[in-house]
């Protein structure tokens, strides 16, 4: 791959490798701040078919802007039930994959008496040049009742800060509100509905399920029969 007009501002492109028997490939790179907004031509080049099987790969234009990159979250307000935690805030940093790594870090207004903090065991608050889906999940914790705790139906704000090298080119990730209601009502186990038969395509399988209340599902790949023996992989 080459691009026209080459600037040395463009950080090193690398071949593209497309592997036998995969119906997709892609290519990540990047420019610096120095690089001069404006378009440029991405142009391929082709080696390694011998028998002249596959066409080239169309020029492609690439638009450099000097906008900053917007992460939010997949929503503005998330509920808790009291002691417990949220289910995962998303993040979705597909298009905003940065040069150097970046970190997320969690505050929380001053009416949250020290009550919530993220557990950073389910959480992902880290974002990498190499990461392939570009996906990032907080889950935030509501410490048990105690002295000076809040109750059902009481809200806090949760700022997310972006911090790290690449930082300056993100815009402030929006705040979120955290409610926390009745735990009650998660007290009991969820019931789900049985699978629906899967849809294959290739080495794809589709399938959908319901749930009475919010959950986390587990699931595991194995090869039939093996799979069956559940109990040795503790589903």
């Amino acid at each position: 791959m080459a691009i026209s007009n080459y600037p040395t501002n463009f950080l090193t492109i690398q071949p593209l490798t497309v592997n036998l028997g995969t119906p997709t490939a892609y290519y990540r790179f990047a420019a610096t701040g120095l690089t001069s907004t404006g378009l440029y031509i991405l142009q391929f080049t082709k080696s390694g078919d011998t028998k002249n099987v596959y066409t080239n790969i169309p020029p492609l234009t690439l638009v450099v802007q000097n906008t900053l990159c917007a992460l939010t979250t997949d929503a503005n307000t998330y509920t808790l039930p009291i002691g417990g935690q949220t289910l995962p805030i998303i993040i979705n940093a597909i298009g905003c994959i940065p040069t150097s790594n970046i970190s997320l870090s969690v505050t929380f207004s001053a009416n949250s008496s020290g009550k919530f903090t993220v557990n950073t065991d389910l959480s992902n608050l880290l974002l990498t040049s190499t990461s392939v889906d570009g996906q990032l999940y907080i889950i935030i914790k509501h410490t048990a009742s105690g002295v000076g705790s809040l109750v059902a139906g009481n809200s806090v704000t949760a700022t997310i800060t972006i911090s790290g090298a690449s930082s300056a080119f993100y815009t402030t990730i929006p705040s979120i509100t955290l409610t926390l209601v009745d735990p009650t009502t998660f007290q009991t186990f969820p019931t789900g509905t049985a699978l629906s038969a899967p849809t294959l395509s290739g080495n794809k399988a589709t399938f959908q399920l319901q749930c009475s209340q919010s959950s986390r599902i587990y699931w595991g790949i194995g090869l039939y029969p093996s799979i069956l023996n559940n109990a040795q992989v503790d589903f």
